[in-house]
């Protein structure tokens, strides 16, 4: 019996080991797109194209009985490249943060979708790369267009384009309009 539990304990951490791999395999993979540039914004599209690109949205998760990390994680999308709005939330965070970009999370409890806010150049944005993501709402994965149309967004934008509450956990508002019509 002790030497089944040694090889289940030992089967776990190499499962995990490959995991991390893995995931540290996909962010550098990711960092790769932004190699040699300096811009926070061309970063920060590059990088939202790249999740965009990489990820599929799960859809199947929402037919759950029980909640499930399983998609709702930045292995979920970027290594398992299959996500909820969750799981495209903290992936996007994880490689902002690895690219240096500050950024945090917007949830609103009451539609139960999160997405990411983004500080370029000190002042405050909100990127929702999942409803970027055209497999969202049914386009083929080829030929597909990544849609740019929650990047970069105003509060006021954000409110126009479905995102009605949200907790940003007292960051300031992102009152800056600069990118609301320059990303459709």
């Amino acid at each position: 019996m002790e030497h089944e539990n040694i090889i289940r304990r030992a089967t776990i951490a190499r499962n995990l080991v490959l995991a991390f791999g893995f995931g540290a395999m996909a962010v550098v993979d990711a960092m790769s797109t932004i190699r040699g540039v300096s811009d926070e914004e061309e970063k920060a599209l590059r990088l939202h194209d790249y999740l965009v690109h990489i990820c599929d949205c799960d859809v199947t998760v929402k037919d759950e009985k029980v909640y499930s990390t399983r998609a709702r994680t930045a292995y979920s999308a970027l290594v398992r490249r299959k996500a909820v709005c969750e799981g495209y939330a903290m992936a996007y965070r994880l490689l902002l943060n690895a690219a240096g970009i500050v950024s945090d999370v917007a949830i609103d409890r009451s539609s139960r979708h999160i997405w990411n806010y983004v500080r370029i150049r000190d002042r405050w944005y909100h990127v929702d790369v999942t409803w970027d993501d055209p497999v969202l709402i049914g386009t083929p994965r080829r030929g597909r267009r990544i849609s740019h149309r929650h990047f970069l967004m105003s509060d006021k934008k954000a409110r126009r384009t479905g995102h009605k509450h949200w907790d940003v956990s007292g960051l300031p508002p992102a009152n800056d309009e600069r990118f609301d019509s320059q990303y459709c």
